[in-house]
Formats: C-alpha cells, sequence, structure tokens
C-alpha cells in the first residue's frame, strides 16, 4: 500500500500542516483555544464583532421549520454565510472542524421557530 500523509487544519496559521505520528505510529493532534466563550441567542443582531472562530452551535427549536442564519457582518443584509434549516422539531448539535471563521463579526441574521441557540467561540 502506498504511504499517505495527513493533514490538519490550523485555524492560527490558516493553512493546512502535515500531521506528525509519534514512535507509535499514532497521529499526534493537538487544537488549543485561547478562551472559548458560550453565548446564548435568543434574538437577532449582531452576537460578536471582530474576528471569531465558531465552534459548535446547539439549536433548541421552538417548532417545525426552523432557521438559524449567520452573516460575517456587523449590520442586517449581508449575504448569508452559514445557515441552518429543519423541518422536524428537534435539537441539533452541530460541530465546526475546523472552525468556521468571521472576519467582521457574527450577525445572527433570522431565527425563525427557534426558542434560544447556543454557540461557542473564541477570538484568538
Amino acid at each position: 500500500m502506498p504511504e499517505q500523509d495527513l493533514y490538519l487544519w490550523d485555524a492560527v496559521a490558516g493553512k493546512w500542516v502535515k500531521a506528525q505520528a509519534g514512535s507509535s505510529g499514532s497521529i499526534l493532534t493537538e487544537e488549543s483555544h485561547h478562551a472559548i466563550t458560550d453565548l446564548r441567542i435568543t434574538a437577532t443582531g449582531l452576537a460578536v464583532a471582530g474576528l471569531v472562530y465558531l465552534h459548535w452551535i446547539t439549536v433548541n427549536p421552538s417548532g417545525a421549520n426552523s432557521v438559524v442564519v449567520f452573516t460575517n457582518s456587523l449590520v442586517a443584509l449581508a449575504p448569508n454565510f452559514w445557515a441552518y434549516t429543519k423541518a422536524a422539531k428537534d435539537s441539533d448539535h452541530i460541530t465546526f472542524a475546523p472552525a468556521l471563521k468571521f472576519t467582521v463579526g457574527l450577525y445572527v441574521e433570522t431565527l425563525a421557530n427557534v426558542t434560544a441557540c447556543n454557540i461557542a467561540y473564541d477570538t484568538i
């Protein structure tokens, strides 16, 4: 079998890097976060200004056909950056690996049929 390399995303450097293996052959990985912040969102509007790395989101719908839309902006009506829709009234937990990078800010454009969503982010 030909040798294959594994590459991991380095969110700080913004590039893919070759994974390093230990003497046992196990892949060594390290994920570093300066300060993960958990934020509960219950309304549209600016959630976090500036550079944001979004690691996960948990959606708690209030009914069927829930919608969550985030934009990379400080104000409303910017192009959609990330969107979630679900027909059933089921909660979801979504992990982003690598983290989603918002360079301007994380703006909640749409929050429909959602009681709340919790996000975990850092600003490295």
